[in-house]
């Protein structure tokens, strides 16, 4: 037998070490999971096809179509059954990254601070024009949203108060970086803003008078730079 002949042959001893070497447990484990994987897959894609108006239905038809065009550009040889679990193993780990960096983008979205110019538009409370007038041209419900108000235009101005696109009076009053000793004043406007909006509260002439106190309070603290 020629050297070439010899060096192809696998040595029974070495053979025996790799096979005792083994992890079967290990092998029979990623055999099962294969399994599972692929009936589960044949299982979706039964149930797609059924929806779909089953083997004549138009997933069906496309999927004969993709199968062809794939076909010709591999110069006519038969696609194997092998190679479109694999396809359909890729496009499902594809589709579930798109999944989630879509949901990350949505939560950045939604978490990320606005934009100066658009604080004072996403707001209700910021952008509603009845609610920039003096409170006396006000209806009594309004009072203590329209102090709220004039509380976060202030802070907004000085970059004190980041609004979000879904803010709620409360994540705004627990937010704002206010003066110190004002958190109390900040919270009761924000609660009185919420009854009213929702609850159709309408303060009487003290409870008027204690928001336009807290209000003057936390304008005033701005202001001095406090």
């Amino acid at each position: 037998m020629s050297d070439a002949g010899e060096s192809h042959q696998l040595n029974p001893r070495v053979l025996d070490d790799i096979v005792r070497d083994l992890d079967l447990q290990e092998a029979s484990a990623l055999e099962r999971l294969q399994l599972w994987y692929r009936d589960f897959l044949n299982t979706a894609w039964d149930w797609l096809k059924k929806l779909t108006g089953g083997d004549d239905g138009w997933l069906d038809k496309a999927t004969d179509w993709i199968a062809h065009w794939l076909a010709t550009l591999g110069g006519g040889d038969p696609i194997s059954a092998e190679h479109v679990i694999d396809g359909v193993i890729i496009v499902t780990v594809g589709l579930t990254a798109l999944g989630v960096g879509y949901i990350g983008y949505r939560l950045w979205q939604i978490y990320r601070p606005l934009d100066s110019d658009q604080q004072t538009e996403i707001s209700y409370l910021l952008s509603d024009p009845e609610l920039q007038k003096p409170l006396e041209q006000l209806r009594p419900e309004q009072w203590a949203p329209a102090l709220l108000s004039q509380v976060c235009l202030t802070l907004v101005s000085q970059n004190r108060l980041d609004l979000y696109p879904y803010s709620t009076n409360a994540t705004i009053a627990h937010t704002a970086e206010l003066p110190s000793g004002l958190e109390v004043a900040m919270s009761a406007l924000a609660v009185a803003a919420d009854r009213s909006l929702f609850a159709g509260w309408i303060p009487n002439v003290e409870d008027a008078a204690v928001l336009r106190n807290h209000r003057n309070e936390i304008i005033k603290a701005v202001a001095d730079g406090k």
